[in-house]
Protein backbone atom coordinates (compact mmCIF):
# COMPACT_ATOMS: atom_id res chain seq x y z
CA UNK A 1 0.00 0.00 0.00
CA UNK A 2 2.78 2.43 0.87
CA UNK A 3 4.63 1.59 -2.37
CA UNK A 4 1.52 2.41 -4.39
CA UNK A 5 1.20 5.77 -2.63
CA UNK A 6 4.82 6.59 -3.37
CA UNK A 7 4.27 5.81 -7.07
CA UNK A 8 1.18 8.04 -7.12
CA UNK A 9 3.15 10.81 -5.44
CA UNK A 10 5.91 10.53 -8.04
CA UNK A 11 3.41 10.80 -10.89
CA UNK A 12 1.84 13.83 -9.24
CA UNK A 13 5.26 15.50 -9.05
CA UNK A 14 5.76 14.91 -12.78
CA UNK A 15 2.43 16.44 -13.75
CA UNK A 16 3.04 19.44 -11.48
CA UNK A 17 6.31 20.11 -13.31
CA UNK A 18 4.41 20.83 -16.54
CA UNK A 19 2.36 23.52 -14.78
CA UNK A 20 5.44 25.06 -13.16
CA UNK A 21 7.03 25.56 -16.58
CA UNK A 22 4.55 28.36 -17.33
CA UNK A 23 5.60 31.97 -16.59
CA UNK A 24 4.67 33.08 -13.09
CA UNK A 25 4.26 29.48 -11.89
CA UNK A 26 6.24 27.59 -9.28
CA UNK A 27 5.69 24.25 -7.59
CA UNK A 28 7.08 22.28 -4.68
CA UNK A 29 6.75 18.62 -3.75
CA UNK A 30 7.58 16.94 -0.42
CA UNK A 31 7.88 13.22 0.15
CA UNK A 32 8.80 11.47 3.38
CA UNK A 33 8.94 7.76 4.20
CA UNK A 34 9.89 6.07 7.49
CA UNK A 35 10.19 2.31 8.09
CA UNK A 36 11.22 0.70 11.39
CA UNK A 37 11.60 -3.00 12.22
CA UNK A 38 12.17 -4.92 15.44
CA UNK A 39 9.78 -5.27 18.38
CA UNK A 40 7.19 -3.43 16.30
CA UNK A 41 7.01 -2.71 12.58
CA UNK A 42 5.91 0.80 11.68
CA UNK A 43 5.60 2.53 8.33
CA UNK A 44 4.80 6.14 7.62
CA UNK A 45 4.38 7.99 4.33
CA UNK A 46 3.63 11.67 3.90
CA UNK A 47 3.46 13.87 0.84
CA UNK A 48 2.69 17.51 0.16
CA UNK A 49 2.29 19.15 -3.24
CA UNK A 50 2.03 22.92 -3.70
CA UNK A 51 1.47 25.04 -6.80
CA UNK A 52 1.51 28.85 -6.87
CA UNK A 53 0.66 31.12 -9.78
CA UNK A 54 1.50 34.82 -9.46
CA UNK A 55 0.65 37.15 -12.34
CA UNK A 56 -0.18 40.85 -12.40
CA UNK A 57 -2.86 41.55 -9.77
CA UNK A 58 -3.78 37.93 -9.08
CA UNK A 59 -2.18 35.09 -7.13
CA UNK A 60 -3.47 31.51 -6.74
CA UNK A 61 -2.26 28.76 -4.42
CA UNK A 62 -3.26 25.09 -4.45
CA UNK A 63 -1.96 22.30 -2.24
CA UNK A 64 -2.60 18.63 -1.51
CA UNK A 65 -1.51 16.70 1.60
CA UNK A 66 -1.45 12.94 2.14
CA UNK A 67 -0.52 11.11 5.35
CA UNK A 68 -0.53 7.35 5.95
CA UNK A 69 0.88 5.34 8.84
CA UNK A 70 0.62 1.75 10.08
CA UNK A 71 1.95 -0.32 12.96
CA UNK A 72 2.33 -4.09 12.65
CA UNK A 73 0.39 -3.88 9.38
CA UNK A 74 -2.58 -2.17 11.08
CA UNK A 75 -3.42 1.32 9.83
CA UNK A 76 -2.96 3.97 12.53
CA UNK A 77 -3.30 7.19 10.51
CA UNK A 78 -4.78 8.17 7.16
CA UNK A 79 -5.46 11.74 6.07
CA UNK A 80 -6.15 13.55 2.79
CA UNK A 81 -6.45 17.33 2.59
CA UNK A 82 -6.68 19.97 -0.12
CA UNK A 83 -6.75 23.76 -0.05
CA UNK A 84 -7.18 26.47 -2.66
CA UNK A 85 -6.76 30.22 -2.26
CA UNK A 86 -6.97 33.09 -4.71
CA UNK A 87 -5.75 36.60 -3.89
CA UNK A 88 -6.67 39.90 -5.56
CA UNK A 89 -3.80 42.29 -4.94
CA UNK A 90 -4.75 45.83 -3.95
CA UNK A 91 -1.16 47.08 -3.84
CA UNK A 92 2.28 45.72 -2.97
CA UNK A 93 1.26 44.83 0.59
CA UNK A 94 -2.53 44.45 0.73
CA UNK A 95 -4.84 41.88 -0.83
CA UNK A 96 -8.32 40.35 -0.65
CA UNK A 97 -8.51 36.54 -0.52
CA UNK A 98 -10.98 33.74 -1.12
CA UNK A 99 -10.24 30.34 0.40
CA UNK A 100 -11.60 26.77 0.20
CA UNK A 101 -10.36 23.78 2.23
CA UNK A 102 -11.33 20.10 2.53
CA UNK A 103 -9.99 17.69 5.15
CA UNK A 104 -10.63 13.93 5.32
CA UNK A 105 -8.93 12.47 8.40
CA UNK A 106 -10.02 8.84 8.75
CA UNK A 107 -9.00 8.69 12.43
CA UNK A 108 -10.46 12.01 13.60
CA UNK A 109 -14.02 10.75 14.06
CA UNK A 110 -15.25 13.05 11.27
CA UNK A 111 -16.19 11.93 7.77
CA UNK A 112 -14.96 15.31 6.53
CA UNK A 113 -14.44 18.95 7.47
CA UNK A 114 -14.51 21.78 4.92
CA UNK A 115 -14.36 25.56 5.07
CA UNK A 116 -15.01 28.52 2.79
CA UNK A 117 -13.85 32.02 3.69
CA UNK A 118 -13.11 35.48 2.30
CA UNK A 119 -11.16 38.28 3.89
CA UNK A 120 -8.30 40.74 3.98
CA UNK A 121 -4.58 39.98 3.94
CA UNK A 122 -1.48 42.08 4.44
CA UNK A 123 2.28 41.73 4.12
CA UNK A 124 3.42 43.20 7.43
CA UNK A 125 7.17 42.80 6.97
CA UNK A 126 9.27 42.01 3.92
CA UNK A 127 13.00 42.44 3.40
CA UNK A 128 16.00 40.36 2.34
CA UNK A 129 15.67 37.86 5.18
CA UNK A 130 12.17 38.29 6.71
CA UNK A 131 8.65 37.79 5.40
CA UNK A 132 5.58 38.16 7.62
CA UNK A 133 2.01 38.02 6.30
CA UNK A 134 -1.39 37.95 8.04
CA UNK A 135 -4.96 37.15 7.00
CA UNK A 136 -8.36 37.70 8.64
CA UNK A 137 -11.91 37.11 7.46
CA UNK A 138 -15.35 35.52 7.98
CA UNK A 139 -16.31 32.11 6.67
CA UNK A 140 -18.34 28.96 7.15
CA UNK A 141 -17.32 25.47 8.27
CA UNK A 142 -19.24 22.33 7.28
CA UNK A 143 -18.40 19.04 9.01
CA UNK A 144 -19.94 15.64 9.53
CA UNK A 145 -19.16 13.43 12.48
CA UNK A 146 -19.21 9.69 11.76
CA UNK A 147 -22.77 8.37 11.93
CA UNK A 148 -24.31 11.83 12.23
CA UNK A 149 -25.76 14.51 9.97
CA UNK A 150 -23.59 17.30 8.61
CA UNK A 151 -23.40 20.54 10.59
CA UNK A 152 -22.37 24.05 9.64
CA UNK A 153 -21.34 27.10 11.64
CA UNK A 154 -20.00 30.57 11.01
CA UNK A 155 -16.33 31.05 11.72
CA UNK A 156 -13.60 33.67 11.71
CA UNK A 157 -10.40 32.52 10.00
CA UNK A 158 -6.98 33.91 10.88
CA UNK A 159 -3.54 33.12 9.50
CA UNK A 160 -0.07 34.31 10.41
CA UNK A 161 2.91 33.17 8.33
CA UNK A 162 6.57 33.99 9.02
CA UNK A 163 9.66 33.01 7.01
CA UNK A 164 13.27 33.74 7.91
CA UNK A 165 16.21 33.20 5.57
CA UNK A 166 18.92 31.89 7.89
CA UNK A 167 21.41 31.63 5.03
CA UNK A 168 21.51 31.03 1.29
CA UNK A 169 20.82 27.33 1.95
CA UNK A 170 18.61 27.33 5.07
CA UNK A 171 15.18 28.74 5.90
CA UNK A 172 13.00 28.76 9.02
CA UNK A 173 9.21 28.89 8.81
CA UNK A 174 6.39 29.33 11.30
CA UNK A 175 2.70 29.29 10.34
CA UNK A 176 -0.35 29.53 12.59
CA UNK A 177 -3.87 29.02 11.19
CA UNK A 178 -7.01 29.23 13.34
CA UNK A 179 -10.74 28.84 12.66
CA UNK A 180 -12.82 30.37 15.46
CA UNK A 181 -16.40 29.10 15.68
CA UNK A 182 -19.03 29.18 18.42
CA UNK A 183 -18.92 25.38 18.78
CA UNK A 184 -15.29 24.63 17.97
CA UNK A 185 -11.93 26.32 17.59
CA UNK A 186 -9.42 24.55 15.34
CA UNK A 187 -5.81 25.76 15.35
CA UNK A 188 -2.82 24.42 13.44
CA UNK A 189 0.81 25.38 14.07
CA UNK A 190 3.52 24.35 11.59
CA UNK A 191 7.17 24.94 12.48
CA UNK A 192 9.74 24.00 9.84
CA UNK A 193 13.42 24.13 8.98
CA UNK A 194 14.48 23.63 5.37
CA UNK A 195 18.06 23.03 4.27
CA UNK A 196 19.10 22.92 0.63
CA UNK A 197 20.99 19.81 -0.44
CA UNK A 198 21.71 20.66 -4.05
CA UNK A 199 20.08 22.99 -6.59
CA UNK A 200 16.30 22.37 -6.36
CA UNK A 201 16.54 19.53 -3.80
CA UNK A 202 16.28 20.18 -0.05
CA UNK A 203 15.57 18.42 3.23
CA UNK A 204 12.76 19.67 5.48
CA UNK A 205 12.10 18.93 9.14
CA UNK A 206 8.71 20.06 10.43
CA UNK A 207 6.57 19.89 13.54
CA UNK A 208 2.78 20.18 13.11
CA UNK A 209 0.51 20.65 16.12
CA UNK A 210 -3.26 20.64 15.53
CA UNK A 211 -5.75 21.42 18.30
CA UNK A 212 -9.51 20.87 18.15
CA UNK A 213 -11.36 22.35 21.14
CA UNK A 214 -14.30 19.95 20.70
CA UNK A 215 -13.11 16.64 19.16
CA UNK A 216 -15.37 13.80 18.03
CA UNK A 217 -16.48 10.93 20.25
CA UNK A 218 -14.87 7.49 20.42
CA UNK A 219 -17.00 4.35 20.20
CA UNK A 220 -17.12 4.23 24.02
CA UNK A 221 -18.47 7.83 24.03
CA UNK A 222 -15.26 9.30 25.44
CA UNK A 223 -13.72 12.26 23.65
CA UNK A 224 -10.78 11.87 21.30
CA UNK A 225 -7.59 13.76 22.11
CA UNK A 226 -7.83 17.50 21.48
CA UNK A 227 -4.25 17.77 20.19
CA UNK A 228 -2.48 15.85 17.41
CA UNK A 229 1.28 16.17 16.91
CA UNK A 230 3.12 15.16 13.74
CA UNK A 231 6.90 15.25 13.21
CA UNK A 232 8.07 14.91 9.62
CA UNK A 233 11.37 14.61 7.78
CA UNK A 234 10.97 14.89 4.02
CA UNK A 235 12.80 15.59 0.78
CA UNK A 236 11.59 18.71 -1.01
CA UNK A 237 11.88 19.31 -4.75
CA UNK A 238 11.17 22.77 -6.14
CA UNK A 239 10.54 23.49 -9.80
Amino acid sequence: MHLKKIVVATLAMSSMASFAAEPGMKAQAELGFVLTDGNSETQSTNGKFNIERDRNNWRQKFNIEVLSASQNEVSSAERYATAFQTDRKLDDNDFIFGQLTYDDDRFSGFDYESTAAVGYGKTILENDVNLLTAQLGPGIRVSREEGAASESEGIVVTSLNYEYEISDTAKFGQRLDSDFGEDRIISTSITSLTSKIKDALAMKVSLTVKNNSDPALNEDLTRKEETDVETSVALVYSF
